[in-house]
């Protein structure tokens, strides 16, 4: 069975537990499963997590440490694909969906759940966090207080009794409308790792933010916190159902289609009004951005290593609150969607290590060189998409600086770059980061202190009222 007793946790498991008013159970006949059900609001929900054995190629389900009495406790975990069901065992709503597929449907998605009942929204999560009571975090995207503790079950999540820094301790669950959130964890199929068994759960919707990514409800043991989030599509989450309702919904998915006609488009200069300064632009995917650096001077931004020359070259390194700010008017610091549309675009232009199946194991994007300069890295990019993303490094909060390709002492291959994005998530800053030693880019979040790169994006402009009726009745 799952272990969840670390060196400095135990499994707590309540004495008491929260009377759960449930709406009944649910037969699965595909294997003869029965499961608790829930009404909550106008919703009815299963209140135990699906444990049906799903496997179609490369959509896939697992036991937490491939260890069958974890499908018992806390069901399978599914990568989206086979949340989703694309290989249209049981409905053809998102036939061929999956890592880097989309789908066009506008019908609500069966998935993998039984007869009658489908994979939630993200609409539909967050009108179940706000049922139980959650309170939406203007500062962090996603975000909602209090409905963790509603939706966590009494039992089986980890219980430490110290953090590190001798502080905080975990919120429990309360249980308090019979949802039980069971604590399943996470299983990656890029490096089949588990983790957070005990500590974390997850549930997929079926909601898309991209081809590559979709969006999930996140609980955490130590806060009380729920977040409606994007992941990758290659992450094995758990899934809960919600019944078929009489009215019929449309899907609120995010959907971004990498066409032609987003490749790249050169547009000329940016010149900074406040300090003359000129940067390359281009545009893809619709969007303006940067193609250098920015270099324009704040109160708490340094040139790496303290160095002129080093500014000139690959821009100033800010702290995220300067960086906030630092872009000059009608551009703005990108957001983690931005970012994202970003690395799509890239992972299409850079392509894969294996282009035969998009879940083997070996399998690695190449966005992270699509967005890397000709020159400067030992392992050089190709810079497909005009990002051209130089290995400008970082400096840490204890004002020492790291991974810069010009310093001594470091392996080149550990030469790496960081830009901010303006999201927080859970009190820490976003970024993306490029690293000289592998070939696709990450979205990390951490200590806002750091310093890290500045790339801005063109503010979408809205047509002029002559521009509006010119496009609207004349032409």
């Amino acid at each position: 069975m799952m272990n969840f007793l670390g060196k400095k946790g135990v499994v707590l498991l309540a004495l008491l537990m929260v009377p759960a008013c449930f709406a009944g159970t649910l037969k699965d006949k595909r294997d003869g499963k029965t499961y608790k059900t829930v009404k909550i609001g106008n919703q009815e929900w299963m209140a135990e997590n699906l444990n049906f054995d799903y496997n179609q190629g490369s959509a896939k389900s697992v036991c937490y440490n491939n260890d069958p009495e974890n499908c018992k406790i806390y069901g399978r975990l599914y990568n989206w694909a086979a949340a989703v069901d694309s290989a249209a065992k049981f409905s053809s709503s998102c036939e061929g969906c999956g890592f880097g597929y989309g789908y066009q449907s506008e019908e609500t998605i069966r998935g993998v759940c039984p007869e009658g009942w489908h994979l939630p929204s993200k609409m539909e999560f967050e009108t179940l966090v706000k049922k139980v009571g959650g309170r939406k975090e203007s500062k962090y995207i996603g975000v909602w207080a209090r409905a963790g503790k509603a939706l966590k079950s009494s039992h089986s999540w980890r219980f430490i009794e110290f953090w590190e820094d001798g502080g905080s301790k975990p919120v429990l669950g309360s249980d308090a409308f019979g949802f039980r959130a069971m604590p399943g964890g996470e299983y990656f199929s890029g490096d089949e790792k588990f983790k957070h068994g005990g500590e974390k759960a997850y549930f997929w919707s079926s909601t898309e933010d991209s081809e590559y990514g979709a969006y999930r409800l996140d609980l955490y043991y130590h806060n009380d916190y729920t977040q409606v989030y994007h992941n990758s599509k290659l992450y094995g989450f758990s899934v809960r159902c919600v019944k078929n309702s009489n009215k019929k919904k449309k899907s609120e998915s995010a959907r971004l289609s990498v066409t032609k006609a987003q490749t790249l488009e050169k547009t000329g200069t940016l010149t900074d009004y406040r300090d003359g300064k000129k940067y390359k632009i281009f545009k893809v995917g619709g969007m303006t951005w940067m193609g250098e650096n920015l270099n324009f001077k704040t109160w708490k931004s340094m040139c790496y290593t303290s160095k002129s020359e080093n500014c000139e070259k690959y821009g100033r390194l800010y702290v995220w609150r300067d960086a906030l700010s630092a872009c000059p008017r009608g551009w703005h610091l990108p957001n983690l969607d931005e970012f994202l549309r970003l690395q799509t675009l890239a992972v299409q232009a850079g392509g894969f290590q294996d282009d035969d199946d998009a879940y083997a194991k070996n399998k690695k994007d190449k966005g992270g060189l699509a967005l890397k300069s000709r020159q400067g890295w030992k392992m050089n990019g190709t810079d497909a998409i005009g990002f051209n993303a130089l290995p400008a490094g970082e400096r840490t909060d204890a004002s020492n600086f790291k991974y810069g390709r010009i310093i001594d002492g470091y392996f080149e291959n550990e030469a790496a770059t960081g830009f901010w994005a303006s999201n927080l998530y859970l009190g820490a800053a976003c970024r993306l980061d490029i690293n000289g030693g592998y070939d696709g880019s990450v979205v990390a979040c951490g200590n806002s202190k750091n310093a890290y790169s500045v790339r801005c994006v063109k503010n979408e402009s809205k047509p002029s009222l002559f521009e509006y009726i010119k496009q609207k009745f004349v032409e």
